[in-house]
């Protein structure tokens, strides 16, 4: 018993001294992002990851990512050339196609990403109202009347049953 005492009440004293020592070792909160660096991120919201994991550029998970360091050099090649983030992204959908976009552009076949979800929803509304007012109007069923001679016959043999079980 006193060895577990001391051994707590070492391993409480080895916490207590060694964390600050740890809270020494911890990285330093990061500075203030610069503009360029908070562009880049944004830039990187834009874009899907290549690689299959349908993430966007900034949050693809592998490390050894195939696609995501091509991509990111050219966001950066193209930040460093100074253009815009409009003629960055047309650049991408040049270089990746269409698919490197987080979101559809808004034109030609591409509305119909936009208004589905949309059309889904009311379809389902009103699937859901209709089946709604049916339910209402169902008319509610009746139980039929049971025979009153059976309704005698089976409480009697019940009643015989519980008298031959209390005796």
């Amino acid at each position: 018993m006193k060895f577990r005492r001391k051994f707590a009440a070492v391993t409480l004293f080895a916490f207590l001294a060694l964390s600050p020592v740890a809270m020494l070792a911890l990285p330093a909160p990061a500075a203030q992002d610069t503009p360029a660096k908070e562009r880049f991120r944004s830039l990187q919201m834009k874009f899907v990851c290549q690689c299959g994991c349908n993430y966007n550029l900034l949050h693809c998970p592998h490390l050894v990512c195939p696609s995501a360091p091509v991509m990111r050099k050219a966001i950066l090649d193209r930040m460093g050339a100074g253009d815009s983030d409009e003629q960055i992204a047309a650049s991408m959908v040049g270089q990746f196609g269409e698919v490197a976009l987080a979101q559809p552009t808004a034109e030609g076949f591409n509305i119909v990403g936009w208004v589905m979800p949309f059309v889904a929803l009311l379809a389902g509304l009103v699937l859901l109202y209709r089946i709604a007012k049916a339910w209402r109007k169902r008319a509610p069923q009746t139980a039929v009347p049971a025979n009153p001679e059976l309704l005698e016959k089976y409480r009697g043999a019940i009643e015989q049953e519980i008298k031959e079980l209390e005796d």
